[in-house]
């Protein structure tokens, strides 16, 4: 073989050699690289996996923490609207109170009166019924004091009332008077006995029938 024959020969066996490392190189490469990529892709996976399971775990927190405070919500809303019809049933009362006959009205008052009065005292009502049923009120407690005839006449039950009331209480030397203070409430009087006040306005009869009843009230509303 000839020298030029040798060298070709060569050249060409160390770029065979050159080229089969250089494909070894480049295959090991890819195949580092795909490891890699499988391997961060798993991880990738991983992480997508933990981060969606804690997603719907804080999803499921805040769904049920959203359900609880409609509840709550609801139950608040149920509890005012309650509240607010039993209110307006005792305002219905107090109303009805006011709207009472004369009568009716003086009854009430008389009992409450001989009930609470214990010395001479003044009667303070407001301006309408200080006309309608003051005066009414004043004599009536005055005749059952001093067992004397009432100047007003009654009918029907109500005088059957007054009667038992006469009939019912011991003379007592006390006077009733009508007062020139005019009081600002719905109905009633308030009784004063020098500087002892009694309420016996309808506003405090009926806050303390609500405060007996308020429960019951809404038993019955809500039933």
């Amino acid at each position: 073989m000839s020298e030029k024959n040798a060298v070709i020969a060569i050249t060409d066996r160390i770029q065979a050699e050159a080229q089969a490392w250089a494909d070894e190189q480049i295959a090991a490469a890819k195949a580092e690289a795909e490891a890699i990529l499988a391997d961060y892709q798993a991880k990738a996976d991983q992480a997508y996996e933990s981060i969606l399971a804690e997603a719907k775990v804080k999803a499921a927190f805040i769904a049920d923490r959203a359900v609880s405070q409609a509840e709550v919500d609801r139950r608040k809303m149920l509890l005012a609207a309650r509240q607010e019809c039993v209110a307006k049933a005792f305002d219905k009362a107090l109303e009805m109170l006011c709207n009472m006959s004369v009568q009716e009205r003086v009854q009430l008052m008389v009992k409450s009166a001989i009930q609470y009065q214990t010395a001479d005292a003044e009667f303070i009502f407001n301006a309408a019924d200080r006309k309608e049923v003051g005066p009414l009120v004043v004599d009536t407690v005055n005749s059952i004091f001093k067992k004397q005839q009432l100047k007003e006449t009654f009918s029907g039950d109500f005088l059957e009332q007054v009667k038992k009331l006469l009939s019912g209480n011991r003379a007592r030397a006390l006077t009733a008077k009508l007062s020139d203070q005019v009081g600002d409430f719905a109905g009633g009087f308030i009784l004063k006995q020098g500087d002892i006040e009694f309420n016996c306005t309808f506003e405090v009869l009926v806050a303390g029938v609500r405060e007996n009843l308020e429960g019951e009230t809404s038993a019955i509303l809500f039933s």
